[in-house]
């Protein structure tokens, strides 16, 4: 029997305790009148997401010499709203990170997820954008729904993955044959079900096709250019993609980004994977 998008995202566990804790922050930070100590105050319920934002804010992702040791300090530092993109990238990826499958290798899927992360962020840079933090998670969490479908519908997931090897096309393609829907509208469909901020959402379901995006398209072609940068600088893989990835044309013309500026992008990508990737494995 054909499964639909809600029968395989239905028995995603919630989030859990820890998204009481973002509910919470989230309340806060949409408040002017909140102070940074309500949030610290917050944030030390749980001394494992107190100490991740701390390792966050002593990495090369921001590259401060001066040592953060508090956490006033880091939400000074990084600011209350990119933190709340930078926690709930990190639920998600802790909420996922110990699931085993036998069509993907799940080190490598990582590893795609955070160089299209870091690569996202350096497009955003480059373009001058001030939420980095977003755009480094939405590249991070792109592929989540190829991880649900894995776990929910194996049966036919492993049909994709055969059908790809055989037919020589694209996971992506051989899924929508499969399904008649693909693991980014089924990341779309989970994220919008746990309210996800709407530019997560976008970039996570039109991350292959952004000119389709319906909210703004700017988010999603930063994705899906960063998603070609990680298979560029071979980060890893994004689950068992063997089919040459092609860009949606024109997307860095849309962007305003030149090609010869898409090497400094890269190298800068490059510069800081092993480190932020130990932040999370």
């Amino acid at each position: 029997m054909p499964q639909t998008i809600q029968d395989i995202i239905k028995d995603v566990k919630p989030l859990g305790s820890l998204s009481s804790i973002l509910d919470e922050l989230n309340h806060l930070i949409k408040n002017p009148s909140t102070t940074i100590n309500q949030v610290e105050v917050v944030l030390q319920k749980d001394t494992n997401l107190a100490m991740k934002l701390l390792k966050i804010a002593n990495s090369s992702f921001y590259g401060h010499a001066t040592r953060i040791d508090k956490i006033s300090q880091a939400l000074v530092m990084v600011g209350m709203n990119q933190v709340m993109d930078l926690l709930t990238g990190s639920f998600v990826v802790d909420h996922f990170k110990g699931v085993d499958s036998k069509f993907m290798d799940m080190n490598k899927f990582w590893q795609h997820s955070i160089g299209t992360g870091l690569a996202a962020k350096s497009i955003s840079e480059h373009l001058g954008n001030s939420d980095l933090e977003a755009s480094f998670v939405a590249g991070m969490l792109h592929d989540v729904g190829r991880i649900v479908l894995c776990m929910n519908a194996p049966d036919q997931i492993g049909q994709a993955f055969e059908k790809a090897e055989t037919a020589n096309i694209s996971l992506t393609k051989a899924e929508m044959d499969i399904f008649g829907f693909t693991h980014a509208d089924v990341g779309m469909a989970l994220f919008q079900q746990w309210k996800f901020p709407q530019n997560i959402i976008e970039a996570t379901g039109f991350h292959h096709r952004p000119s389709n995006s319906q909210f703004s398209r700017r988010p999603a072609t930063i994705v899906h250019l960063a998603d070609g940068m990680s298979h560029v600088l071979k980060f890893g893989n994004g689950g068992g993609e063997k089919y040459c990835y092609f860009y949606e044309p024109g997307s860095w013309e849309f962007l305003g980004i030149p090609t010869v500026k898409v090497e400094s992008i890269l190298e800068k990508t490059d510069q800081n994977f092993e480190s932020i990737f130990r932040l999370y494995f």
